[in-house]
């Protein structure tokens, strides 16, 4: 589910106020880029620039990248969206808008003539063909799992909204999600955390490291599973979230993408049960009484480590 410049430019470059990847004028980039600088991320490059605006500022309009769609109409806030978290049958034109749900529409007032093939490139970018997937990363005892969960949330979820890998973890989320799950991630590194909260605390959401599925809905206490206690057959997207064994783990406002999240985490938690078992040295999961490595089972409560 991604795009390219030549899609964009066959389909949207005769429109005079759309300019494509290298020839977007410095200065409508800059300003664009400044506007949504929330939304765009290193790995994703803009490949395509619309200015709505009546005197060329470029405030106003949107975004294509390879990944995702960014717009801002006048007066409101600038928002953006994967273009795999779109419902094809939801993308129409109404006036001199593109309308992506019920919710959430695209002005193109200064050029309403673009309305219809945006719309159809949309639709053809949540429906493109599978070879546009990046591949998924071979999984084996070799490559850590660790660096499987790193390489695998990159490639199946880049760009998704709230999501974070390694050093691009904002300092602050993180602190908050580990005074939040406490003892579990006491000495751990952490992978990747999804901040599923509304202003952005990171409180709540799911955190991945190399030994826990970590996780904490709204006004609910934190869970955490080790992956090689979880059966992969027993994840699936459910409702508002992804059911596992132990709950589910709630993600808000993106139906779109919890089958892909659900495949996610089911590689991990296979490649877990598949890899050699190694010590591990912490805090029991589930009482929260330090442990040593190579200790078959926890002191405290008897649970198997």
């Amino acid at each position: 589910m991604a795009l390219t410049r030549e899609q964009i430019a066959r389909t949207l470059r005769s429109f005079e106020r759309l300019f494509v990847v290298p020839d977007v004028p410095g200065k409508k980039l800059a300003t664009a880029q400044r506007v949504h600088a929330d939304s765009l991320t290193s790995d994703d490059p803009i490949l395509a620039l619309y200015d709505d605006t009546a005197f060329g500022g470029s405030r106003e309009g949107f975004l294509l990248t390879e990944r995702r769609i960014c717009w801002k109409n006048l007066f409101d806030s600038p928002q953006s969206t994967l273009y795999a978290a779109l419902d094809p049958d939801e993308v129409r034109v109404d006036g001199a808008a593109v309308r992506l749900s019920e919710d959430d529409s695209i002005d193109v007032t200064t050029t309403p003539e673009i309305a219809a093939p945006l719309a159809a490139l949309l639709r053809a970018a949540v429906g493109g063909p599978a070879a546009a997937r990046p591949p998924e990363p071979a999984l084996t005892a070799a490559t850590g799992t660790a660096d499987l969960i790193r390489k695998l949330v990159s490639a199946r979820l880049g760009g998704m909204d709230g999501l974070y890998v390694g050093a691009a973890i904002p300092s602050k989320k993180l602190q908050r999600a580990r005074a939040a799950h406490g003892a579990v991630l006491d000495n751990a590194e952490v992978i990747v955390l999804y901040d599923d909260t509304l202003f952005g605390t990171g409180e709540d959401g799911f955190v991945l490291t190399a030994q826990h599925l970590a996780w904490k809905n709204l006004m609910s206490s934190p869970s955490a599973l080790q992956w090689s206690d979880i059966s992969p057959d027993g994840i699936a997207p459910a409702g508002g979230g992804v059911s596992l064994a132990g709950g589910e783990i709630s993600i808000a406002g993106k139906e779109a993408l919890l089958p892909t999240l659900a495949e996610v985490f089911q590689a991990i938690a296979r490649a877990a049960r598949a890899l050699p078992a190694t010590p591990r040295a912490g805090r029991c999961t589930y009482c929260s009484v330090r442990v040593d490595a190579g200790d078959p089972r926890c002191p405290g409560c008897g649970a198997p480590l």
